[in-house]
Parts: C-alpha cells; structure tokens; sequence
C-alpha cells in the first residue's frame, strides 16, 4: 500500500471563534434594530381615542342571544 499523504490541518479554533463573534455581532445589531424600531412606531401615533361602543352599535351587529349564567 502506498503511504497516505498527511494533511496540515488547520486548527479549528479561530475559525470557530470569528464565527461566534460575527452571529454575537449581527445579534446585537439586529436587536438595537428592534429596539429603534419598536420606539420610531410607538412616537408616530400620537394619542389615539379609544373608539366606544353603544348599545346601538353592539346590538347592530346582531349578537346571539345568552341565555345561562357561565
């Protein structure tokens, strides 16, 4: 048999560690990304009425009627 041929094999430990910072990296961006978001949308509005319902309108929509006490 022919000897086999003995590869250098680099060490993983490097390549494994950039990965992890990159995913830690991209994480925290995408969460500050979130965060400003979710803070831009909620300053837009403003102070939004809550719309009420009366009894017309309830009864408008035609509900079943309830009959039991759960």
């Amino acid at each position: 048999m022919p000897p086999r041929l003995v590869r250098a094999t680099r060490p993983r430990r490097p390549r494994r560690v950039a990965m992890e910072r990159m995913i830690a990296d991209r994480v925290a961006k995408a969460v500050t990304d979130l965060e400003r978001d979710r803070i831009a949308q909620a300053n837009t509005k403003g102070s939004s009425k809550a719309s009420g319902c009366s009894h017309k309108t309830f009864m408008s929509g035609k509900p079943h009627p309830f009959n039991g006490t759960e």
